[in-house]
């Protein structure tokens, strides 16, 4: 994430108007020109045919102004606020086409801008809505609707930046797949206010891969030696090195979305071989002076197919190893994981290189958002964080939800906390002088050691990317980047009960033995279920509960989900007696579930929503006769 401002996320599926006062943009709601009730405007590259904005992309392509009353095979598409709003993908264009707006700013005030992004899932409509902004023509953020439909929904996001001249250009473009036509845009609100940090300097140049452009939904290549790609120079002897992505590709219908505007890039190429591959950039330093590095790796979990399992790419700094770092990530489309690490530099200049590590059969591995800035010495160094790696491992985490933190000099010493650690039912927010902050806020600490702490994050934390920070005798960690959202569920799989590609879920039967094929592992107690017969499941990061009992604290009564809970075990509804907050743990959810009449088999899938909303784990069970 480019640290040029603080983005908050909230949900909305209601559109529910919102007053505004000194809204410095022109026709934020896109009420103006007026188009036909039920129907839409199409408006080309370089239009100012809609009032005060300027259309973006490539000539021939532009974005609509859509009714509110429009529907389409049944579907609505209603404004979030007034009669209109703005369609990215405008009619069948499809491309990295937007809109911008530049308005007069006081260098050094702080703004506000929040705008709502409408999705609607299905046929011809795709899965998401991904919109990218820019400030004066830099990337800062993509914001996406993960939120399904079968009618158009809406999600309002925040961006706080401060202005660094007199006018500021807010432009936003569509980030959607090429197969994906619809990507709604309304109720955009620009006011002075809020709190941020001026823009730090991005040393690396390029980082984000936006040079040069490559053709929507395409790829390009480049091969070692070249250095077409401003500020980079491809490093390796493998064919087809590295290629930039656009972020609106898709293939075998996965789609690969870029971290931070139009593209990403690939580090295994198109080619398939086991020969080194990689980018290398070197830039000026102060002998002496401490560098903080962060980028972003991106994975496709795709078992048996040509996009392997896990994303690992390592680092090198002036020709050393400065570490690997893997994305586990278990998601059907590109996930992105942020790593950041820190390093004295030793000379007048520094080069910085990325390599791949995937297997040569593994042909993604994406990097972006490589920011490279001075910072302030300090011993304690986060890397990397997950939630619980035994609960999924995402790279997202949730209100409530436990989490992992990877790095250096966490603690002085290595303990779980203790029964004496605990005021009542309340959990630590702090062990032997190690401590956690999200946004400011304590989290509750579990575990400590030097290289990892683990926490159960605050539940009233809101949505969005926060700040994270470790603090010991030693000092304060630099901020690391959490993505929190709403929920981020996961069931309990260690990956031990991954066999032969077929992770099983940790279903516990009323014997004691787990739901697997029969000694399937040694020493652990395994035989299939039977149809008809409890099981009971743990899991993490399936949110609030009524009545509410709020992170950190000993659950003391019985209690339930507040969001709907639904699973199946092989394309059959189960029966769900429990599913809440487990009595006598701290955030660790239980469901208690009865195997429905199924055929028998060694992996059968078993599968959960949320809220109607998928959980993105890939498990199974054994069922019997």
């Amino acid at each position: 994430m480019n640290q040029t401002g603080i983005r908050y996320l909230f949900v909305c599926v209601l559109a529910v108007g919102t007053a505004h006062a000194q809204n410095l943009l022109t026709n934020g709601s896109f009420e103006s020109p007026v188009v036909a009730d039920g129907g839409f405007q199409q408006f080309n590259s370089g239009s100012t045919g809609i009032d005060g904005w300027t259309v973006t992309g490539p000539a021939g392509r532009g974005v609509a102004i859509v009714s509110t009353d429009y529907t389409n095979s049944g579907i609505s598409f209603g404004a979030e606020d007034g009669d209109q709003w703005l369609d990215l993908t405008g009619d069948a264009s499809n491309g990295a086409e937007g809109v911008s707006q530049t308005v007069a700013t006081v260098p050094g005030q702080t703004y506000t801008l929040s705008f709502w992004v409408g999705n609607v899932s299905g046929s011809g409509w795709g899965i998401y809505s991904s919109v990218g902004l820019s400030i004066n023509g830099t990337p800062v953020e993509n914001f996406t609707n993960f939120y399904p439909g079968d009618s158009q929904t809406w999600q309002q996001f925040f961006y706080v930046f401060q202005a660094s001249s007199d006018s500021t250009t807010i432009e936003f473009d569509n980030l959607d797949p090429t197969n994906d036509n619809s990507n709604g845009l309304d109720d955009v609100d620009l006011e002075e206010g809020g709190t941020a940090s001026p823009p730090p300097t991005n040393l690396i140049t390029n980082g984000d891969f936006e040079q040069p452009i490559i053709a929507t939904g395409t790829y390009t290549n480049f091969n070692q030696g070249s250095t077409a790609v401003p500020g980079w120079t491809i490093v390796g002897s493998a064919p087809d090195t590295v290629c930039i992505v656009s972020g609106a590709y898709i293939a075998a219908g996965i789609y690969f979305a870029a971290q931070n505007g139009h593209q990403w890039m690939d580090l295994t190429g198109t080619g398939v071989s086991s020969a080194p591959r990689g980018i290398a950039q070197t830039v000026a330093t102060t002998p002496g002076t401490v560098y903080s590095l962060s980028f972003w790796v991106g994975n496709v979990y795709n078992p048996g197919g040509i996009y392997g399992t896990t994303s690992s790419i390592g680092l090198q700094i002036d020709g050393k190893s400065a570490g690997s770092f893997t994305n586990s990530a278990t998601s059907g489309v590109q996930v992105w994981q942020q790593f950041q690490t820190t390093f004295t530099a030793s000379g007048s200049s520094t080069t910085i290189e990325f390599d791949n590590l995937d297997p040569s059969d593994d042909t993604s591995n994406g990097l972006d958002n490589v920011v490279l800035q001075e910072t302030d010495s300090t011993p304690v160094n986060v890397n990397a964080v997950y939630s619980a790696a035994d609960f999924g491992g995402f790279p997202t985490v949730s209100p409530g939800s436990w989490i992992e933190i990877y790095g250096t000099d966490l603690a002085s010493d290595k303990r779980s906390w203790a029964g004496s650690d605990f005021n009542g039912n309340n959990a630590p927010t702090s062990l032997d002088g190690t401590s956690v902050s999200i946004e400011g806020e304590d989290a509750f600490v579990d575990f400590i050691s030097p290289s990892q702490v683990n926490v159960q994050i605050p539940s009233d934390i809101d949505y969005g990317i926060w700040q994270l920070v470790v603090t010991n005798a030693d000092g304060s960690s630099l901020p690391f980047s959490v993505l929190v959202n709403p929920a981020q569920p996961g069931f309990l799989a260690p990956g031990a009960f991954n066999i032969g590609g077929i992770h099983y879920v940790a279903a516990i039967l009323s014997d004691g033995s787990y739901a697997m094929p029969t000694d399937a592992i040694s020493g652990l107690a395994t035989r299939p279920a039977s149809p008809g017969e409890p099981l009971v499941i743990y899991g993490v990061g399936f949110g609030p509960v009524t009545p509410d009992i709020p992170a950190g604290e000993i659950v003391q009564d019985s209690n339930s989900l507040a969001a709907d809970f639904e699973v199946s075990i092989g394309g059959q509804p189960a029966d769900v007696a429990y599913f809440g907050l487990a009595p006598g743990f701290v955030g660790l959810y239980q469901f208690n579930i009865t195997v429905p009449d199924v055929d028998a088999g060694d992996a059968v899938p078993l599968q959960f929503t949320v809220d109607g909303i998928a959980g993105i784990q890939p498990l199974s069970i054994a069922v019997g006769n």
